[in-house]
C-alpha cells in the first residue's frame, strides 16, 4: 500500500497535469513541491547547453524534472518518444533565465529511450532512459 507521501505526490501530479494547458503540456511550477524527491532528475541550462546529456528515471512512475535556468535567455525542456524530436510525450513551458528554476511534473513514461531538448535551442538535447 502506498505511503502518505506517495499519495500526496500522486495527487499533486494529477492536479498539476489537469491544470496544464493541454494533454502534453506541463506548467513550470515556480516553487518546489513539498514532496520533492531529493533524487529528482535535474538539469541546468547555461551557455545554451544543458549540464547533463543523459538522465535516468524509473519507468511507469511520474516524476518531477527540476530545471535551473542560469542563462540570460529563455528555455524549456520537452521529452520526445523513441529518440525523435517530433513526437512529444511531455512539453514543458518556456521560462526566462537569470537564475530561475522550474519544477516540471512529468507523467509516467513507459520503459524505453527518449530524447529531451529545449524547443528554442535545437543543439540543447540529451537522452532520457526510463527503466
Amino acid at each position: 500500500m502506498p505511503g502518505r507521501s506517495s499519495l500526496a505526490l500522486l495527487a499533486f501530479l494529477a492536479a498539476a497535469l489537469l491544470g496544464a494547458c493541454g494533454p502534453n503540456d506541463a506548467l513550470g511550477l515556480t516553487e518546489a513541491p513539498a514532496s520533492l524527491d531529493p533524487n529528482s532528475p535535474t538539469l541546468t541550462a547555461k551557455d545554451i547547453a544543458f549540464s547533463a546529456t543523459e538522465l535516468d528515471v524509473a519507468a511507469g512512475a511520474p516524476f518531477i524534472l527540476v530545471v535551473h535556468n542560469d542563462d540570460t535567455v529563455s528555455h524549456n525542456v520537452s521529452i520526445y518518444r523513441d529518440g525523435t524530436t517530433t513526437d512529444p510525450v511531455f512539453k514543458g513551458v518556456v521560462f526566462p533565465g537569470a537564475g530561475t528554476t522550474r519544477w516540471y511534473p512529468v507523467p509516467a513514461l513507459a520503459a524505453g529511450t527518449y530524447t529531451f531538448k529545449c524547443d528554442l535551442h535545437p543543439n540543447m538535447t540529451g537522452t532520457l532512459r526510463a527503466s
